[in-house]
């Protein structure tokens, strides 16, 4: 096989973290994508399995585990020191291309199921949608989409302003305590002062006052 450049520029990565499908899975239905879409070509080099990790924003092991299953299904190819290739056999495009448009009838006939409508309906609604007659539902959908974003956008706003008045009412609270804790102490301080002022004065004149008790009362003499 013929190493040829590796072809990051072919791949783009819209992972949906939060979907039930595992993330190999999905970094496997992207490379085929790619194929489906003539981005890559039988032969082509894959980027690394670290640059194919950075690229995706994902955890090596989990790229690891996608470049093992696609090996096994014999999407590609490994040569030692040379890197991972797709199979270099002309009918892949085809082959990938309508896997990829099997797996998405499946999901849209489950769709169509679930809403109850019949085949007839559901050819009406593609051809329909094929001749373009249905963009303007998808300028609505986008501008719901756009309407939910700014939404949320506006309330995680609306969060961190209240997140930033309970921190500032935090903030006026302690300084209100510590201002409490300063005057009940400059008071007890000031209590205690004064009660120290006046005990001097309190045991001196309880001393006059045992002086003068025990002096001798005129006529009193000593028998």
């Amino acid at each position: 096989m013929v190493a040829g450049n590796a072809a990051a520029a072919g791949l783009s990565f819209k992972l949906d973290f939060g979907s039930t499908r595992p993330i190999y899975l999905q970094i496997i239905d992207e490379v085929k994508r790619a194929v489906a879409r003539g981005d890559l070509q039988p032969g082509d080099r894959l980027p690394s399995q670290r640059e194919l990790a950075e690229l995706a924003r994902v955890n090596p092991n989990t790229v690891q585990r996608a470049f093992r299953e696609m090996e096994v299904t014999g999407l590609v190819e490994t040569v030692r020191g040379q890197g991972t290739f797709l199979r270099n056999d002309p009918g892949l495009v085809q082959e990938v291309r309508l896997e990829m448009a099997q797996m998405a009838v499946v999901q849209f006939v489950k769709e169509m199921q679930r809403l109850g409508l019949g085949l007839a309906e559901a050819i009406g609604l593609v051809r329909r949608m094929w001749d373009g007659q249905g963009q303007g539902q998808d300028q609505v959908r986008e501008e719901q989409v756009q309407a939910e974003a700014q939404i949320q956008a506006q309330a995680q706003e609306k969060a961190q302003g209240q997140a930033q008045d309970q921190a500032q009412a935090q903030v006026q609270a302690q300084a209100q305590s510590q201002a409490r804790s300063q005057v009940q102490s400059q008071v007890q301080s000031r209590i205690h002062g004064q009660i120290q002022s006046q005990v001097p004065g309190q045991v001196q004149d309880q001393t006059g006052a045992d002086a003068s008790g025990t002096g001798t009362r005129p006529g009193e003499q000593d028998s």
